[in-house]
């Protein structure tokens, strides 16, 4: 009874502090509008639900969420809410778990402490607040961890069956954790041998523990395999991921693109992909070049990059390492200032970090290592955060580890009390005292040996992010004051004057916003961007000479989309203007020019037809007046025309 008392407090306080910090914040349009990860989940749900599913085959990232999301959509709507309230039951399953699991081989004091420290969580409280899958995630990982303890004391058909399936779930969110599974099912064999059985059992057990995790990850390798024709067993990013984690110049915590910056687009990958090949010619054509090839190939321009430099990357692994365990929480591209902003209560809280557990988890692992639930633990650990080590680390990412350390804290505080009552009544330092603090204060050292690194805590940044998020709702002018808060802070911060240009333009301020665009070419020649925004302000201005070789410059530098359109509209006018003044052949020279861009355009082909009409090529005429037709049955412009000349 005072078990359950003392959970259900628990849990009370995990939820409490979980809703005060949504309520907090819930204005906030970082939070209104969050952009990057949680918009890319919300569109692919949206898109499920419309029964476009298939565009996202083969699956970009792990499919799990998405489809959970459009089950939530589809019953209760795209609100935020019941996705948080999802967040929230799998945060207290999380607490429940952790001190189910801790009491089985501690105490209920040190139960509770666990507990505690986890509803404290600065990381997992604000990742409640995420339209993201951590909190799901984190709880699979403490699942995977508790089931294969007991297969690991007890490895009988059902327990490792169980280890397998939730490997695989946990895998369907994060698909790193898949390196996971050869391990596990060689450590059921080892024990399966050790207890007496044939070998002949143990590959049985094997077996069916990897057989469990397969077929649940079956259907979606499946049907990776039907979009793209090759072999793909959960998603396609881990080819971008492990780039962006080991390209010059990466940072190790952030998802930048090299040379595209943070809010990098499929597009941009494939750009460089495209880039690439062209430098080094491949199988792969130019035309062909889709997300899932630009993928593969980005795995070996990742393993270039080592090559090229791997004392660098040396260096860069040693960083990433000590970015795995610092006891400050890391942002992603969003950084966690906005939220420590925003709410009082997380300010304080987000000290209660991996890094803060991590000297007492270090004596917690000393201690108590030969337990089965200490060794699950520890494997998993190391595997699951020996995985990021290959790509980049950060608050997010780290997220399963965090319940996991704070059931090796809880056990590192227990022994540590111990020692110190055994000092206070002998009043001697023996081996163990000496030896429990050598494990504390390397764990201290680790924890604090990143603190001369702060670039996640940039400012700018937080200004910055907070005016893509005030852009995403509309609201240029309050977006204007966050960029240029930023700039007094770091006015080199990467696209801040292209972001800046933009909210100007949004609020008709085309002197400022041309200024901040040739800004941000100073620092960015290659900004194909900021090209295109210097061309649609030079076209507003009718002046379309200038707007030409603002589009010519930004499809140059960057194959923009937009200023493909565009530079095709400007050879339109052209054409227009050459047509009122009867200058046929040089207007369907900018006609065709433009058709060149845009060759599915029936107001060119239509105009095209005119040209050839007044110059009595009846003919052609007739050729690009029923191409019009073609693609714009409803063309009346074309209809008669085709009318009067047969």
């Amino acid at each position: 009874m005072r078990d359950r008392i003392i959970l259900v407090s628990i849990l009370f306080f995990a939820a409490f502090v979980r809703v005060l910090y949504w309520i907090h914040v819930y204005e906030e349009a970082w939070f209104i509008a969050p952009g990057m990860d949680p918009a890319f989940y919300k569109t692919w749900a949206d898109t499920i639900i419309a029964g476009n599913g298939s565009d996202y085959i083969p699956f970009p990232r792990a499919p799990l969420y998405p489809y959970l999301l459009a089950l939530i959509h589809k019953i209760f709507g795209d609100g935020w809410l019941v996705a948080l309230m999802l967040n929230l039951i799998a945060e207290l399953l999380t607490v429940i778990l952790l001190f189910r699991f801790t009491r089985k081989i501690a105490n209920l004091t040190i139960a509770s402490v666990v507990g505690t420290l986890y509803a404290l969580s600065g990381a997992a409280i604000y990742y409640s607040g995420e339209t993201l899958m951590t909190s799901l995630a984190t709880l699979l990982s403490v699942v995977f961890v508790y089931s294969t303890a007991k297969a690991w004391k007890k490895p009988t058909a059902s327990n490792v069956i169980m280890s397998g399936v939730f490997l695989a779930l946990l895998s369907l969110y994060r698909p790193n954790a898949f390196i996971i599974l050869p391990f596990t099912g060689l450590i059921f064999a080892f024990t399966v041998i050790r207890q007496g059985e044939t070998r002949l059992k143990a590959l049985r057990k094997v077996t069916i523990h990897w057989m469990a995790a397969i077929i649940i990850l079956f259907p979606v390798t499946i049907a990776n395999h039907k979009a793209s024709g090759q072999f793909i067993p959960i998603s396609t990013q881990g080819g971008v991921n492990f780039y962006i984690g080991n390209a010059q110049y990466a940072t190790g915590w952030a998802s930048i693109f090299p040379k595209v910056g943070g809010n990098w687009t499929d597009e941009d990958v494939m750009q460089t992909v495209r880039r690439d090949i062209i430098r080094r010619p491949m199988a792969s054509p130019y035309q062909a070049m889709t997300m899932h090839i630009a993928d593969g190939h980005l795995w070996k321009m990742g393993w270039r990059e080592i090559a090229s430099d791997p004392v660098a990357w040396l260096k860069l692994m040693m960083k990433k390492i000590l970015l795995l365990v610092d006891a400050r929480e890391i942002g992603n591209n969003r950084p966690l200032l906005l939220a420590t902003d925003g709410s009082w209560l997380l300010r304080p809280l987000m000290w209660v970090s991996l890094g803060l557990m991590l000297p007492f988890a270090l004596l917690g692992a000393v201690s108590n290592y030969k337990l089965p639930e200490v060794k699950a633990l520890l494997l998993f650990m190391a595997l699951f955060g020996g995985s990021l080590l290959l790509f980049f680390v950060n608050s997010r990412y780290r997220m399963p580890l965090v319940p996991l350390m704070s059931v090796l804290a809880g056990l590192g505080i227990k022994r540590l009390v111990e020692l110190l009552l055994e000092y206070r009544k002998n009043k001697t330092l023996n081996r163990l005292h000496v030896v429990a603090l050598a494990v504390l204060s390397i764990g201290v050292l680790l924890s604090l040996s990143g603190w001369i690194n702060n670039d996640w805590s940039n400012r700018a940044q937080a200004a910055f992010v907070h005016g893509n998020s005030l852009m995403r709702l509309d609201r240029p002018y309050e977006a204007v004051t966050q960029y240029r808060k930023a700039a007094t802070m770091d006015s080199s911060y990467p696209e801040l004057n292209l972001n800046l240009g933009a909210a100007l333009l949004g609020i008709g301020d085309t002197t400022e916003a041309k200024s901040a665009f040739q800004r941000e070419l100073e620092s960015d020649p290659d900004n194909g961007k900021a090209w295109n925004n210097l061309g649609v302000i030079a076209e507003s201005r009718e002046d379309y000479e200038r707007a030409k070789q603002c589009y010519l410059a930004a499809i140059q530098v960057s194959d923009n989309l937009d200023a493909e359109f565009n530079l095709a509209r400007i050879y339109m006018k052209f054409g227009d203007f050459e047509l009122q003044k009867g200058e046929f052949v040089t207007a369907e020279e900018y006609y065709q020019q433009a058709l060149f861009i845009e060759h599915q355009d029936a107001k060119l082909y239509y105009r095209i037809a005119l040209v050839r009409a007044s110059k009595g090529d009846v003919k052609g005429a007739l050729k690009y007046a029923q191409t019009t037709l073609k693609i714009d049955p409803q063309y009346d412009s074309a209809r008669q025309l085709l009318e009067s000349i047969r």
